[in-house]
């Protein structure tokens, strides 16, 4: 994804929902090689197994956020 496509996907969520938080999806806890970001953003609430898996999203339960990733084919 190039920077001027996520700036205008993230403007896009932004006029519909407001500044809300971005995350990333990551499965390597930083390190990996790097992906390419082809997932979301998408509008999502952090739920109980999200916050029992980061501690990023302790104590956020029901939090809305824009979540974006890689992976997704």
């Amino acid at each position: 994804m190039k920077i001027s496509e996520l700036i205008k996907r993230l403007k896009n969520e932004q006029e519909h929902l407001g500044d809300l938080e971005v995350m990333i999806a990551d499965g390597f806890n930083g390190g990996g090689c790097p992906r390419d970001l082809n997932y979301g953003p998408c509008h999502i609430k952090i739920s109980d197994p999200d916050a029992e898996e980061s501690a990023d999203c302790e104590n956020r339960v029901g939090e809305d956020i824009l979540l974006i990733g890689f992976g997704c084919y």
